[in-house]
């Protein structure tokens, strides 16, 4: 009995969604936008990233002066409901305020048609100051 108990446990446990940062940890203010992608390369921050770091150019609105440079955020999918965290790398000067210019590979791993889709509606929010991902 106590290993048909033990085993229950373990395939719950292992069924279970990674743990995900509090909600506490994000900044209460959300923006909405449209998501789009870039080639990414030497960004404005500074950093030279690639298509595959999971990393976004800010709309020009609220890059300002690069204040937000290595600011974590989580960004979702609104009509999907997919999200993942990203970085500020980069200014995106055509994005309207509140949309984001992303990676392709962050682009792809939130989008439902790949980088063919092009343009798609997001919701997202910054990470407290200082915050990183545990891994």
């Amino acid at each position: 009995m106590y290993s048909l108990v033990a085993l229950l446990l373990a395939s719950l446990a292992l069924a279970l969604p990674a743990p995900q940062a509090s909600s506490s940890s994000l900044e209460p203010t959300v923006f909405t936008g449209r998501a789009t992608w870039f080639e990414v390369g030497l960004g404005a921050c500074g950093y030279t990233d690639t298509d595959a770091d999971y990393v976004v150019a800010l709309n020009a609105p609220q890059y300002t002066s690069g204040d937000f440079c290595n600011r974590f955020l989580l960004v979702s999918n609104s009509d999907t409901g997919a999200s993942a965290v990203a970085k500020v790398r980069d200014e995106c000067p055509g994005c309207a305020e509140g949309s984001l210019d992303m990676s392709p590979d962050l682009f792809k791993a939130l989008s439902s048609g790949g980088l063919d889709e092009g343009v798609f509606p997001i919701s997202w929010q910054f990470y407290e100051n200082g915050w990183q991902p545990a891994n």
